[in-house]
């Protein structure tokens, strides 16, 4: 494989991420609850903070930093699993953490112990 061979796939693969990052963008992270937890309210304390002048904006920056991530991926949480259980597609990422024998003694589970 040539040198350029390998950058085109490497472009490609990037231009193929870039759209994926894009589509669940949309899809996950601008909904309202990621987006005032993770986004407005982080800046907010950062202008408060920063509006008083005690604290070097240093100190500031790596504790919101903190809570950007800490809020973000909790309300990413209800976003992403009630969109994924409306679709149906939740069940379609548990059936892959586990063996299909544990998946079909589910069903019997389910199919012993409704009857």
């Amino acid at each position: 494989m040539t040198m350029a061979e390998v950058a085109s796939k490497l472009v490609d693969g990037f231009a193929k991420a870039f759209y994926i990052a894009k589509k669940d963008a949309k899809v996950y992270y601008f909904k309202a609850p990621n987006f005032t937890y993770g986004f407005l309210m982080p800046v907010s304390l950062f202008l408060a903070f920063s509006i008083a002048g005690q604290i070097n904006s240093a100190l500031i920056v790596s504790g919101l930093t903190s809570l950007v991530i800490l809020f973000g991926t909790t309300s990413i949480e209800a976003v992403a699993v009630v969109l994924e259980k409306q679709t149906g597609h939740l069940k379609d990422y548990s059936l892959h953490l586990f063996p299909s024998s544990l998946y079909f003694l589910e069903k019997c589970w389910q199919a012993f112990s409704s009857a």
